[in-house]
């Protein structure tokens, strides 16, 4: 499709000019250029990262039922997300066990996050340049990189591939008139429900849309869409709220809980914008309110030129400021996410990086402005210092997205040499065996787990000797094992955020029978049967269990 962008009755941004490349071309140039930075970014990783945590868990499954079979129980497990359940076991049913390719479709779907971005933001009239630029930086964006470094957290990328193609359907039926302009605002919200039943953190952003339908349409005619949009997302997230199974806080813990987060987001947003400060939270918070007090003081002054100028800036800092907030607003309840999470569960700030990365780069914009005024009639110039510290963070999120990228690296390389070692020491496991795993270490780095849960070794061990009778187990520092007369019971700790690791979630029944219980030093490459009291009491005072973390240990395996 090819035509200029529309200007509305109102506009968030700088307008486009004529002679601008249409959207369809613009659109198709980005895309190219989204391609080839994440080609350099992200290619070398696609090659050497892996599989992680749950991944493994969908692997095993896969292999055992097929798709349709693996189905029913994925969406009993996370029934607020129908169809979150189903994409995440189709790149298993399409693509095997070889973790490259679903490393691929991660990149893909970042990239197609990227490009739906910028159709959106130049929709709403930003230019071309500052929508590529926010754009860009979101696929670079390195504190939601598990949605592109993880197979299993980057298909909730498609919640946002959803969202935002609804907003793009809402935007081009607010242009259209009578039967069509329904339907098309139709579609718009059948792609807001599926991006809620894909993610329900999109929900609260696609509620909240309809807002800026007013710049664009009359009054009654926004309205009007909003409402629809209201009844159809507000039905969607009221099924996610109904079927989820997850803890849900206390009305004190909640109100507190909404403060952390908000705290936490001011934080990370701060530092979106200086990422180069560091630990120095209060300097970015210093620099941001003076910027703030500037900006709104040079807006009441007399130089109207210079007020007139930045009320588009500072408009679109309120819109980004009130997007990332809202994109954090369906975790308050769980009482556990913060956007400080780290590793796997950076996935947190997967739809405010969004927003973030919109406020950087108009924060940026605005400082410029404040800098060198419309006055002194330096358009050129104030463009090329945007430019220059917009390469700037983009360089700054690049680099630390490769940090990360080594440490997943790392980690899959972990699971990789503790399967391998497993095999080794244990070539042909008896069927019905469970095996306690010993000398290894929980994770590489904070939620950067290398087998830490129920879901991960076990069902990477089933993988492994193609055994779905197979259970595997890793022990870690502070657990112990009850060696009754009728079996063993081990009490189990982990640091994942479920703090115990109980094989009764996969079906086992305690205590587990003597003869069946095996115990492995992966480090030493040690085995023990435990066929009785004496063996496990034995075993259990000479198995030594891993750290947390020790890359020490990491290297001798």
């Amino acid at each position: 499709m090819s035509c200029t962008v529309p200007v509305g009755r109102g506009q968030l941004g700088f307008g486009v000019r004529r002679g601008e490349l249409g959207l369809g071309r613009e659109t198709a140039l980005v895309s190219l250029v989204f391609v080839a930075i994440a080609a350099a970014v992200f290619g070398s990783y696609v090659s050497k990262g892996g599989f992680y945590s749950d991944d493994w868990a969908n692997v095993a499954v896969v292999q055992q039922h097929g798709l349709l079979g693996a189905i029913p129980a994925q969406v009993d497990g996370i029934p607020q997300r129908p169809l979150l359940a189903v994409l995440q076991l189709l790149p298993h049913a399409v693509f095997g066990s070889d973790p490259q390719p679903h490393l691929v479709l991660a990149i893909v779907l970042a990239i197609l996050v990227s490009i739906c971005f910028f159709y959106l933001l130049r929709l709403l009239n930003i230019s071309f340049l500052g929508a590529a630029t926010v754009a860009g930086l979101v696929l670079l964006f390195p504190w939601s990189d598990s949605s592109r470094l993880w197979p299993e957290g980057s298909i909730n990328q498609v919640a946002v591939i959803l969202y935002l193609l609804g907003a793009i359907t809402a935007f081009w039926g607010l242009r259209a008139n009578g039967r069509r302009a329904a339907l098309i605002h139709l579609g718009a919200c059948v792609l807001f429900v599926a991006s809620v039943l894909t993610y329900e953190a999109t929900g609260p952003v696609a509620l909240a849309t309809g807002a800026l339908y007013l710049a664009f349409a009359s009054r009654r005619r926004a309205l009007a869409a909003w409402g629809t949009d209201l009844l159809a997302v507000g039905a969607a997230l009221i099924f996610s709220a109904a079927t989820a199974s997850k803890h849900v806080g206390s009305g004190q813990s909640l109100f507190g809980w909404l403060g952390k987060m908000a705290r936490g987001a001011i934080v990370l947003t701060a530092h979106a914008v200086f990422p180069i400060v560091g630990g120095h939270t209060w300097v970015v918070l210093a620099v941001l309110a003076f910027v703030a007090v500037a900006a709104g003081l040079a807006l009441l002054g007399k130089d109207r030129l210079l007020s007139a100028e930045l009320k588009r800036p500072l408009l679109i800092l309120a819109v980004a400021a009130v997007a990332i907030g809202l994109s954090y607003l369906m975790f308050v309840p769980a009482v556990y996410w913060t956007p400080q999470k780290p590793g796997l569960e950076n996935r947190v700030n997967l739809v405010a990086a969004l927003p973030i990365a919109l406020f950087a780069y108009t924060f940026v914009q605005l400082a410029v402005l404040l800098l060198i005024p419309p006055a002194r009639r330096q358009p050129r110039l104030r463009t090329a210092l945007v430019g220059l510290i917009a390469v700037a963070l983009a360089v700054d999120y690049g680099a630390r997205l490769h940090t990360d990228e080594h440490v997943w690296v790392q980690t899959y390389r972990a699971e990789r040499a503790e399967l391998t070692a497993l095999r080794a020491a244990l070539p042909s496991p008896r069927p019905g065996t469970t095996i306690f795993t010993f000398g290894v270490p929980a994770q590489v780095a904070p939620r950067m787990p290398v087998f830490y849960d129920t879901w991960d070794l076990d069902a990477a061990a089933e993988a492994t000797y193609r055994d779905v009778s197979i259970n595997a187990y890793p022990v870690f520092v502070g657990s112990r094992f009850v060696c009754a007369p009728t079996g063993v019971t081990p009490g189990l700790l982990t640091p994942s955020s479920f703090g115990v690791l109980d094989p009764r979630v996969n079906g086992q029944q305690l205590p587990l029978p003597y003869g069946r219980v095996v115990f492995v030093d992966i480090v030493t490459r040690v085995v023990k049967r435990i066929s009785s009291p004496r063996d496990c009491t034995l075993a259990a005072s000479h198995f030594r269990p891993g750290p947390i973390q020790s890359s020490r240990l990491l290297g001798l395996i």
